[in-house]
């Protein structure tokens, strides 16, 4: 009676959770060596600017043969067609998750074997406007910074920085300046009692020149 009750929940399994029954079909050895060659799996993206428009392109690389990668965000599936694999047209400063699939994994398919989640920055479109030259590591000047402001008020906050930063130059180097000023008048002050004998000796001497050569002519 027992086996009867065990058939019955197995039969109950196959028909509403065909998931489960395959899950359990896949052997734990079978099953944590996908999870190895699925974890090997490698990403990139890059940024693609058209039109005023920035989408993002996700390259994965290292894809082992049979294995299959889903776009869980639209429930799109990418079987294998080699290595590697490019999704495209993907949002800036959003996150995406992809489950990794084996498909021939004698029991092992439909199970997700591995999940990678990439969170995509947010790309600055004005980090190459000819306002960012030579202030590269402004932070509204990088490449991959978040910035919510319309370009007139971007303009406006660059201009700022600019403004303050050469304002502070002009302040280093007044600072300088009167470094040398101070330097200069700290040595005078610390050789003035030699010095300044010697220059009323060698004056005194000269005047006294002078008046001998008046009186001889």
């Amino acid at each position: 009676m027992k086996n009867y009750g065990k058939i019955v929940v197995f039969i109950a399994l196959f028909l509403f959770c065909p998931r489960s029954i395959k899950a359990l079909l896949c052997e734990n050895v079978d099953k944590v060596r996908y999870q190895d060659l699925a974890k090997n799996i490698s990403y990139s993206y890059d940024a693609i600017e058209k039109n005023g428009n920035v989408k993002f392109t996700i390259t994965f690389s290292n894809i082992p043969k049979n294995f299959a990668i889903k776009h869980v965000a639209l429930n799109q599936w990418f079987g294998y067609k080699g290595n590697e694999l490019k999704i495209e047209n993907l949002e800036p400063n959003k996150s995406y998750r992809f489950d990794i699939f084996v498909e021939e994994g004698e029991g092992c398919d439909n199970i997700v074997m591995y999940t990678i989640n990439i969170s995509l920055p947010f790309y600055n479109k004005y980090y190459k406007d000819p306002l960012c030259e030579g202030i590269e590591s402004y932070k509204l000047c990088q490449k991959w910074v978040q910035t919510d402001y319309s370009y007139e008020e971007w303009k406006k906050q660059v201009n700022k920085y600019r403004d303050s930063k050469e304002e502070t130059i002009v302040k280093e180097e007044e600072k300088k300046n009167n470094s040398w000023i101070e330097k200069i008048i700290e040595v005078y002050g610390n050789i003035y009692y030699i010095v300044l004998p010697l220059i009323i000796g060698i004056g005194g001497i000269i005047i006294f020149i002078y008046n001998k050569k008046r009186d001889l002519f």
